[in-house]
C-alpha cells in the first residue's frame, strides 16, 4: 500500500459516503442529461450550426465527441449541483 493513499481517497474529492444514498438520483437525471444530449434532434441541430459556422461539414465521430464532452461536463455540472441542494 502507498503511504498516505488512505489520506487522498478519504479526501472530500473521492467521499463516497453519500453516493450509494444519492445513486437514484443521479442515475434519474444523467438518463435525463443523456436523453436530450444524445436526441438525434440536438445531432442534427449542432451538424447544422457547426456547418453554418465553419463552412464544411463535420465528421461524425467528432460530433459523437462533443455530445461527449458537453453530458460530461452536464453531469458533473448537476453532480455539485445536487451536493449543493442537499
Amino acid at each position: 500500500m502507498v503511504e498516505g493513499a488512505d489520506e487522498v481517497v478519504s479526501g472530500s474529492m473521492f467521499n463516497t459516503e453519500n453516493l450509494v444514498q444519492n445513486a437514484p438520483i443521479v442515475s434519474i437525471m444523467g438518463a435525463v442529461i443523456f436523453f436530450v444530449v444524445a436526441h438525434p434532434f440536438l445531432f442534427r441541430l449542432v451538424d447544422q450550426l457547426i456547418e453554418s459556422v465553419l463552412g464544411t461539414g463535420v465528421q461524425r465521430d467528432l460530433l459523437v465527441l462533443l455530445h461527449s464532452v458537453v453530458f460530461g461536463l452536464l453531469m458533473f455540472g448537476s453532480i455539485y449541483l445536487l451536493d449543493f441542494a442537499m
